[in-house]
């Protein structure tokens, strides 16, 4: 079989050229040594086969040229049983689709060879080729360095298209101003700037003078406006990512958009509440869930907490937050004289409905290393929510090994369960006024949870995430199943995975204490 695959490739024009050969007479070899196979199973499909080119098929062709050689030495000595035949052939097929296609084929289609289990751990991650992939995104003033969705473009490897900063030339701004007069999009963006506009315009140029496999637009909430309006000119799939809750965006997809829809080959949401909505203006094939990400080497638990007889209780952010009901937890726990302590860190402009509160501290702008510091000594993280789908401050502070406590809306439920948190019904402030007064009884309760916190966090760090939207780009790409491919891809095991290590030695870990009755009522909300 070694002789099919030899041959100089001067050229890309003839390394394409020989490859599409080389394909044609090695299917032909596998399929009629896989039929001579004594394990073999019945009515094996074809295969179809297209080209692929650049750096990753010529890796490739290294790959199967060097494990042919092998094969066919093992085989020739006899050394290979019939099952250990079948896995060989299927692997060197896997190998050649990667240089062939570069993408899913029918091959999943084929029937199950007996040790499915090698074959699918040991080729599926190799399946995973260089996929270029071009990202849209911004920076909120509001995240830490560490935080914030623009880092899954660092973990997917992608080439950057970002917001320019407001330009001081004067016609810039006249430029601005005359956008503003004369746009429409913030009847139905809530965040489209001047600037989301020309960073629009810079990815379609990019991407039509280097042409990317995929183009992802991390924030399509705020920055999908042109690219949907001019989509032909877009040379590849396009992904969006989006994060409001569906009440959030209703009128952009059912009125001034929903021409538009089509042009969205994958939209990738950040929690299940979302999905009802969104498949139902793009249609299920098209949606799929990937949660939201968390750097789990910057935002990692304290050691050495101090020693002290309050509860500190932490809260972080302003979007989307109940600060209504934040203020009458504050004044309830004020009222009874609880041992409890809030600090606050908030925009400045939120910070006087705050004012006169004895037992709060208000900060604001503080740096990452200092919020971080706050993250691991606090007790817990008190994020009352009028709705969610995912939130930063919430997986910042899991990955800190501090739980939750939070409102059961929205997505909330995707990132916190009983072991890291607790979650209380929207506006019931006497619900979490309780569970504050019984934390300052009983210490050991919230301490209970830190390792289960930890734990949750490190199922959402980047590596995790990164995974799975490779997934969806590839899916994408073979016009295959979103739903499926993400769930394939999610049970591979990862030998990079962050916080592996860790992870297996909490595995045993036991669950949390249970909350002591509170006035006749066990405040332990149900797995």
């Amino acid at each position: 079989m070694s002789e099919v695959l030899a041959g100089s490739l001067p050229t890309a024009k003839s390394f394409v050229t020989q490859i599409l050969a080389d394909a044609k007479r090695l299917i032909i070899i596998i399929n009629d040594d896989y039929a001579k196979s004594p394990a073999r199973p019945e009515n094996v499909p074809g295969l179809n086969w297209f080209c692929g080119n650049g750096a990753a098929a010529r890796r490739q062709t290294a790959i199967i040229f060097n494990l042919v050689q092998k094969v066919e030495f093992l085989w020739g000595n006899g050394w290979l049983s019939p099952e250990s035949r079948c896995v060989a052939i299927l692997f060197i097929a896997v190998r050649l689709h990667a240089l062939a296609s570069l993408r899913y084929s029918t091959f999943w289609n084929l029937p199950v060879p007996p040790n499915w289990e090698i074959f699918r751990r040991e080729c599926l991650p190799r399946m995973n080729p260089d996929i270029r992939v071009m990202a849209l995104t911004k920076r909120w003033s509001h995240h830490t360095d560490s935080g914030g969705y623009d880092r899954l473009a660092q973990a997917v490897g992608a080439e950057v298209v970002r917001r320019p900063a407001p330009s001081r030339w004067l016609w810039h701004h006249l430029a601005r101003k005359w956008w503003r007069k004369h746009t429409q999009t913030s009847r139905y963006l809530l965040d489209y700037q001047y600037e989301d506009l020309l960073a629009e315009r810079n990815l379609l140029r990019q991407a039509g003078s280097h042409r990317p496999d995929v183009i992802h637009v991390l924030y399509g909430d705020e920055e999908l406006d042109l690219l949907l309006r001019q989509r032909s000119r877009l040379p590849c799939p396009l992904v969006a990512t989006f994060h409001l809750p569906g009440q959030h965006v209703r009128n952009r997809f059912e009125f001034f958009h929903k021409g538009l829809l089509n042009g969205i080959n994958a939209a990738v949401v950040v929690s299940r509440c979302q999905l009802p909505d969104f498949q139902r203006w793009l249609g299920p094939e098209r949606v799929v869930y990937v949660p939201h990400g968390i750097d789990t080497q910057r935002f990692t638990p304290g050691v050495n907490l101090p020693q002290r007889q309050e509860v500190r209780l932490l809260t972080v952010g302003h979007h989307m937050r109940d600060f209504e009901a934040l203020r009458r937890i504050m004044d309830e726990c004020d009222v009874h004289r609880l041992p409890a302590h809030f600090d606050l860190v908030l925009p400045r402009q939120h910070l006087p409905s705050f004012t006169g509160c004895r037992n709060a501290r208000l900060q604001t702008g503080i740096g990452e290393t200092e919020l971080v510091r706050q993250y691991q000594e606090a007790d817990a993280l008190l994020l009352p929510v009028i709705d969610a789908t995912a939130n930063n401050s919430l997986l910042e502070s899991l990955a800190s090994g501090t739980p939750v406590i939070t409102n059961a809306v929205g997505g909330m439920s995707d990132y916190v369960n009983h072991h890291c948190g607790w979650l209380f019904e929207p506006g019931r402030v006497a619900g979490m006024v309780e569970l504050i007064a019984t934390m300052c009884r009983h210490r050991e309760i919230a301490a209970s949870r830190r390792e289960a916190a930890r734990r949750q966090a490190l199922e959402f760090d980047w590596t995790c995430v990164a995974r799975q939207m490779r997934a969806v780009y590839m899916a994408v790409l073979a016009g295959g199943a979103l739903v499926n491919a993400v769930k394939t891809w999610d049970q591979i095991p990862n030998g990079n995975d962050a916080g592996m290590t860790e992870r297996q030695i909490s595995e045993s870990a036991p669950d949390p204490a249970p909350l002591p009755a509170a006035n006749g009522r066990d405040l332990t909300p149900p797995p």
